[in-house]
């Protein structure tokens, strides 16, 4: 994935700067499934007013808005009970559920 916005943040430490790049650009994608052909359209990433978490079990994805997100406020997935998470995962084809998975083109960014 391309994201084309970014933030730079500089970190003092005692042994030195620590650059942090903060990314906020989302997109809408089309995907193809490698095992069933499948094509879909997905989110990926978040936005600038807020955070996209995606069921590990379905993909559901549920936003949490930056300015009022505790990890407090994460229970499991609405659609199935899966667990929630934040973490970069390939897009899961709603056909065969497989994550075998590759974006195929980019229908709009967002932030």
């Amino acid at each position: 994935m391309t994201i084309d916005y970014e933030y730079e943040f500089y970190e003092y430490t005692n042994i030195g700067i620590k650059k942090l790049i903060i990314l906020i650009m989302g997109s809408i994608v089309m995907c193809k499934c490698n095992d069933c052909q499948n094509e879909f359209r997905t989110n990926l990433g978040d936005g600038a007013l807020f955070y996209n978490f995606h069921c590990l079990d379905c993909d559901n994805i549920k936003s949490f808005p930056r300015n009022d997100f505790s990890s407090d406020s994460v229970k499991a997935c609405e659609k199935c009970g899966g667990k929630l998470t934040h973490q970069t995962l390939k897009p899961m084809c709603p056909n065969c559920q497989s994550r075998n998975t590759e974006e195929i083109q980019t229908v709009v960014k967002y932030d």
